[in-house]
């Protein structure tokens, strides 16, 4: 986060999602930990969401349903600042970092974040691993045991999506081991200067409007 802060002077904000979890393993909550993020930055010209080496969940929809609000109008009251109609609306620049252990659901946003047009993705090609299975008293054996068989997968348009290919990103970035070990992070630097890029076209969007003068409404006029 501080690196980000540090080369983006403050325009864009950082996210990590470990998993995509509703209620994970101790204090896993990924509802929490998206929120408690994305809220405090919802006027950042840029943002960056991490989700490598997350192994998935089911909250794809809950995340990519935020980042598509879009601000169609403004209401202000007559002092302090204006706010946006889709509430809680985000309008700068989304970037999105995968990588070689970036599983299930988590493929599944980054894949939503490529097919809604939200954002780039950013590294390197993603696990594959996108069909999903259910458990039920029928997979249950006699000595308590259990197993599960696949039962459903994503598709659309007329090709079936990630299962044993991945999300390929649309800008592919290698973190080579050594200068990782060292530090440095290749995929994170390419996100902050692709969003960078973007911002610098287009500067002053995430930026809600100054009102307009206030209209004579009289009866007179």
């Amino acid at each position: 986060k501080n690196h980000v802060t540090s080369r983006s002077n403050g325009d864009i904000s950082y996210i990590y999602l470990e998993d995509m979890e509703q209620m994970g393993q101790g204090e896993s909550n990924s509802f929490d930990d998206f929120a408690a993020q994305f809220y405090p930055a919802i006027r950042k010209a840029g943002l960056i969401i991490d989700v490598r080496r997350n192994a998935g969940g089911n909250i794809d929809t809950w995340i990519l349903e935020r980042l598509r609000r879009v601000a169609w109008m403004f209401n202000t009251e007559r002092s302090g600042p204006g706010d946006t109609t889709m509430q809680y609306a985000f309008m700068g620049k989304v970037a999105v970092l995968v990588d070689e252990m970036t599983s299930s659901d988590a493929e599944i946003f980054a894949a939503g974040i490529q097919r809604l047009g939200l954002g780039k993705v950013i590294g390197m090609r993603s696990w594959g691993g996108a069909v999903g299975y259910s458990s039920n008293p029928e997979l249950s054996l006699v000595d308590g045991s259990g197993f599960t068989i696949p039962s459903f997968g994503p598709y659309a348009g007329d090709r079936w999506m990630i299962e044993q290919q991945g999300v390929v990103p649309d800008i592919v970035v290698d973190n080579p081991p050594v200068a990782a070990f060292n530090g440095h992070d290749a995929q994170l630097d390419a996100a902050i200067d692709h969003l960078l890029d973007e911002i610098a076209e287009v500067k002053g969007d995430e930026v809600i409007p100054e009102k307009p003068a206030y209209p004579d409404w009289s009866f007179d006029r």
